[in-house]
């Protein structure tokens, strides 16, 4: 069956829904449905052959190019996990056929966008998951949901608009924008036929910076994910950004960037953590929390070994379940209590559904990295797969992701029997018995090589030994929740600034690694 199916099943979906009114959510669970079918049947093709390479029309160097590869099977696991998960929280909700099919479209743009190898057919799809995204923000049409969609998709343009002029530059030169093709002809290129390639590599990878979740280029990211609604908070946090994520990846095959993504995941894991650390707005700390935890990503792909990429892998699809299940949480703790702040969440928190208290406290046992739970397998592959500088940096993200959600454990850590929605539920324990498939997709990932590393012991011990010392730090030194950090980075036009000056930044730590 052709791997172009699973986004046509969702496109053709999504303008069903437009015409079936009350009955939309039914067209969406049996689109869902078909998608889970599909991705069991390709899972089990790669297993037996390996990756899957298609072309969608044969006009040469235009031709758009496909592959079912290992990225593209981490994502399509993580997409119907989550998007399972809000189908299955909203399903008593009100939601119109619009909203259902807006998420069609954004489910069947992951679908197409995971599996691409060409360009400027990522350009488009990531141009669709923008535009969807801009409309799946504002959907409750509250004015802060307005502005924050409105900062997004103006940010966003602009780093789509950089990226397609790094691809212009790569066309030029190279006349393909398949990636095979570009990386055979790089491959090929001598020093002074080279020069160009710094350029187009800045202007393409700070392009995707702006929809990646990396610091100082995804600054409308706080604003969008803090107020858009539940659901939608979810989708973002957990699988739209990876998807700047997996574009990043697919480029580091093909140019220089590993240095650079390196720097990047530095800097957006310390400012990300610092930022959640004060932040006092609960969805706003999970939104500053994302930045940070895009920085273990983005290490992984500049260590740039298999073991690494395996890890990111494993890591993408950990953390868009266990984000996920946070933001369902605590979205549904904010209604119930009437406000997401994190004091007021502690002071009522009996009136909190323990079933979204047990969910916090599974999103902050997985996110950390507890031994044998999801995330740990993924963090074990990245640090075997790291240089000894890169795991010290690594480690560091440990304790402070360990800092940030020491502050939920007074909401979770009480007793109480409030019942909550079946239905919401139900969307924590798909999302949550998710958490092991990281595990098994080692299993599917590296076939042959095993699926416990060698130092599985000594690093379940030092990451209990280190979060043990993020928490204790979190709880016994309060003062570090008011340090005083500059807000102003988070106005539109400082955004401008930002992404056009790291541009240059890029640019010059690409030359310097090479």
């Amino acid at each position: 069956m052709t791997i172009v199916a699973a986004p046509l099943i969702h496109m053709i979906a999504a303008a069903i829904c437009l015409m079936a009114g009350r009955r939309s959510r039914w067209i969406v669970l049996a689109a869902w449905a078909a998608g889970v079918g599909l991705l069991a049947y390709w899972i089990g093709v790669f297993a037996e052959t390996g990756p899957i390479h298609e072309t969608v029309g044969d006009w040469g160097a235009l031709g758009i190019r496909l592959a079912l590869d290992r990225p593209a099977i981490a994502f399509l696991l993580l997409e119907q996990l989550l998007v399972g998960a809000v189908i299955a929280h909203g399903w008593r909700s009100r939601l119109s056929s619009a909203f259902y099919a807006l998420l069609l479209v954004l489910a069947g743009s992951v679908c197409a966008l995971c599996m691409s190898l060409d360009l400027f057919n990522m350009y488009v799809l990531l141009e669709l998951l923008t535009l969807t995204s801009f409309l799946l923000v504002a959907y409750e049409r509250r004015s802060v949901q307005i502005w924050a969609s409105l900062k997004y998709l103006l940010l966003a343009s602009l780093g789509m608009s950089i990226y397609l002029a790094g691809v212009a530059l790569l066309y030029a030169q190279v006349g393909s924008l398949s990636l095979p093709q570009i990386g055979e002809v790089l491959a090929s290129l001598s020093p002074g036929e080279a020069g160009w390639i710094p350029i187009a590599a800045a202007l393409m990878t700070a392009g995707i910076a702006v929809k990646a979740g990396i610091f100082l280029y995804s600054l409308w990211l706080p604003a969008a994910h803090g107020s858009a609604s539940t659901g939608v908070s979810a989708l973002l946090s957990g699988l739209v950004i990876k998807m700047g994520v997996l574009a990043l990846l697919r480029l580091s095959v093909i140019l220089p960037i590993d240095h650079v993504l390196t720097v990047l995941g530095v800097m957006t894991g310390i400012a990300g953590a610092l930022y959640a650390i004060v932040e006092t707005d609960a969805k706003r700390a999970l939104a500053f929390s994302t930045l940070s935890q895009v920085g273990y990503l983005l290490i992984g792909v500049g260590a740039a070994t298999e073991a690494a990429k395996i890890g990111v892998l494993m890591y993408i699809v950990a953390h868009g379940m266990f984000k996920g299940l946070l933001f369902l949480a605590i979205g549904d703790a904010g209604e119930r209590v009437g406000s997401t702040e994190i004091s007021a969440l502690r002071i009522h928190r009996r009136e909190i559904p323990r079933s979204s208290r047990v969910a916090v406290l599974v999103g902050c046992a997985a996110i950390v990295g507890l031994p044998f739970v999801g995330a740990f397998w993924a963090k074990e592959w990245l640090f075997v797969g790291s240089a000894p500088v890169d795991r010290a940096l690594l480690w560091l993200l440990v304790f402070c992701t360990a800092l940030v959600f020491s502050r939920f454990l007074p909401i979770v850590l009480v007793r109480g029997r409030c019942p909550g929605e079946r239905n919401k539920s139900l969307s924590y324990a798909l999302l949550g018995a998710g958490l092991p498939c990281t595990f098994a997709l080692a299993g599917v990932l590296a076939p042959g090589r095993g699926w416990l590393m060698g130092t599985t012991l000594v690093h379940a011990a030092w990451t209990l030994a280190v979060v043990a010392a993020g928490v204790l730090v979190g709880t016994r030194i309060p003062a570090l929740m008011t340090l005083r950090l500059p807000r102003s980075l988070f106005r539109i036009e400082e955004g401008v600034v930002a992404i056009l000056a790291g541009v240059f930044l890029v640019y010059v730590t690409i030359c310097a690694g090479t």
